[in-house]
């Protein structure tokens, strides 16, 4: 309830601005949601970048228990052309 009469208080301070007071309010109103939209954004990134390096952790054991490459990408949605990437970096690492 609180809540709702601090709205309709905004509201009404909001109708009794003058122009450059409704102007820097809407400008604040657009920042709120640039920051908005921005930290849903950066945590959806993050969310895909999380499930591509599970699916390369995958594709890496599943390298090292020798399954085959179509085997691989049917499980992690990898490419093989990416998997092959994979077990080249790793027969890198293992003559290094």
């Amino acid at each position: 309830m609180d809540s709702e009469l601090g709205k309709a208080q905004e509201i009404l301070d909001h109708i009794n601005s003058s122009p450059e007071e409704i102007e820097l309010y809407e400008m604040r109103e657009l920042v709120k949601m640039d920051i908005k939209n921005a930290r849903e954004r950066d945590m959806q990134e993050g969310i895909i970048k999380g499930i591509e390096k599970q699916k390369i952790e995958i594709a890496l054991t599943s390298i090292k228990e020798n399954i085959p490459t179509k085997t691989i990408s049917k499980i992690t949605g990898l490419s093989a052309k990416k998997i092959q990437k994979l077990k080249q970096e790793q027969e890198k690492i293992k003559n290094f």
